[in-house]
């Protein structure tokens, strides 16, 4: 589930110093309960995630970067791109993500449960089964 403009931004000039930005997302129970932040900072190209959950949701924000991810419920792939503080991509359990980075992209990502490495799906054809 994509949601677009979620996220405010501000700008501010003051004259003694450089411009600001400030990005809000406000109302975050909304979107997602979090129990859990992290953010991928890539610093060359790279391919991150390539697995599912069984029960964690996931919100996906860009920090730096035009993010590319793939998408996969089992059945069919979807792609999505994020800009950078314009797009929120909310990604359910029992979907396949893969992210492409390219060279100094950041990604947050927030999540409703906390780490638990049992709640990892890391096999396709296990996600398929599930799926059915």
């Amino acid at each position: 589930m994509e949601f677009k403009n979620n996220i405010k931004k501000i700008l501010t000039n003051k004259k003694d110093t450089l411009s600001t930005k400030l990005f809000i997302i406000d109302n975050l129970k909304k979107i997602i309960n979090t129990k859990r932040i992290f953010i991928i900072d890539a610093k060359k190209k790279d391919i991150r995630g390539n697995h599912a959950y069984k029960k964690c949701t996931q919100v996906f924000i860009s920090l730096n970067g035009r993010i590319k991810l793939e998408i996969y419920n089992g059945k069919k792939k979807k792609f999505y791109f994020l800009n950078p503080f314009k797009n929120i991509l909310k990604v359910r359990p029992l979907h396949w993500v893969k992210v492409y980075f390219k060279k100094d992209q950041k990604l947050m990502v927030l999540c409703d449960q906390s780490f638990n490495k049992k709640d990892y799906i890391c096999s396709i054809d296990d996600l398929k089964f599930l799926t059915k």
